[in-house]
């Protein structure tokens, strides 16, 4: 048996089974509002074959020390743990990037941080045509004082608009919110 093949029997008879027969509510960062929508499980046969990643200098992988250490990579390598077909990654991700022109951080930031994910994700989330989408955003916007609401309404556009456009699995991460 491959590696690859015992990792899968192990997410199928441990304590991961469980988790795969349920639904789990969607939750959102500190400070946003709780969505009431529900996962479901991905029932797709095929292989990710292709992870496109839109975020900031969290995506992209700042403070990593080693490539191999980058989240987006990480996430990647576990996934080809669990399936025997190649699996490529296109990180999009801009240190100093907002979510869209109406941050209020977006004036001041510099050339290389620009566009925004909402000027650039339908060439860079949507364009490269990926199997599994994952928007990683938030850090700059809620430092720069960007409404929560505001924030949100971005975000479910990108995401909204990546969903009706391709048949990707949409993965928002947010991990950081600062409220102060």
């Amino acid at each position: 048996m491959t590696g690859k093949a015992e990792a899968a029997d192990r997410a199928e008879s441990g304590m991961f089974a469980e988790l795969k027969a349920i639904d789990l509510p969607i939750i959102s960062f500190p400070g946003a509002r709780m969505y009431t929508r529900l996962m479901k499980r991905d029932h797709r046969s095929a292989p990710v074959r292709k992870l496109v990643a839109l975020g900031e200098s969290n995506g992209f992988g700042m403070c990593a020390g080693d490539p191999r250490n980058e989240w987006v990579q990480a996430l990647a390598n576990l996934i080809r743990d669990f399936q025997d077909e190649p699996l490529s990654v296109e990180n999009n991700s801009v240190p100093g990037s907002v979510i869209s022109p109406r941050s209020p951080g977006y004036p001041g930031l510099p050339e290389g941080s620009l566009p925004s994910a909402l000027e650039r994700f339908e060439g860079d989330l949507i364009g490269p045509g990926p199997d599994l989408a994952v928007v990683a955003f938030g850090l700059n916007d809620s430092r720069c004082g960007n409404p929560v609401g505001q924030f949100v309404e971005d975000l479910e556009t990108i995401v909204a608009e990546t969903q009706r456009r391709t048949s990707a699995l949409v993965v928002v991460t947010s991990p950081y919110w600062n409220t102060q």
